[in-house]
């Protein structure tokens, strides 16, 4: 990979903040063609995951992932989000390996390990 994930997605939200709105197309055009030309079309999910990631913090949230052992009733979930900022995008995700309990991310930095997994890790270790 040429350039890193964060660097494209860095560029490409600088060049559309500096553009018209009505230009928006035939940049994402040209950008699409650039990864392809560096052949890094198979690394796309992660430029546009950095892309989302960069506009959420101009926009003064965070990227939040909970992940559960288990479903989770809809009640549940609601109960969590009254956590977080209204300007977080939150996803919840099914983690069958955690055995019992939470993980929560925050911007890919901050996590909060309230598994089994990680309590018996811990004390095994």
């Amino acid at each position: 990979m040429k350039y890193s994930p964060a660097l494209y997605a860095q560029a490409l939200s600088e060049t559309l903040d500096a553009s018209d709105k009505n230009k928006h197309a035939a940049i994402l055009g040209r950008f699409a063609a650039i990864i392809h030309k560096h052949g890094d079309m198979a690394h796309a999910e992660n430029i546009l995951n950095a892309l989302c990631a960069n506009l959420i913090k101009k926009a003064g949230g965070r990227m939040v992932q909970i992940e559960f052992a288990r479903p989770q009733s809809s009640e549940t979930a609601k109960n969590l989000k009254k956590y977080f900022l209204p300007t977080d995008v939150i996803s919840t995700h099914i983690n069958p390996e955690l055995v019992a309990g939470i993980r929560v991310t925050i911007d890919n930095e901050m996590q909060y390990d309230g598994s089994l997994i990680r309590k018996l890790n811990k004390l095994f270790a």
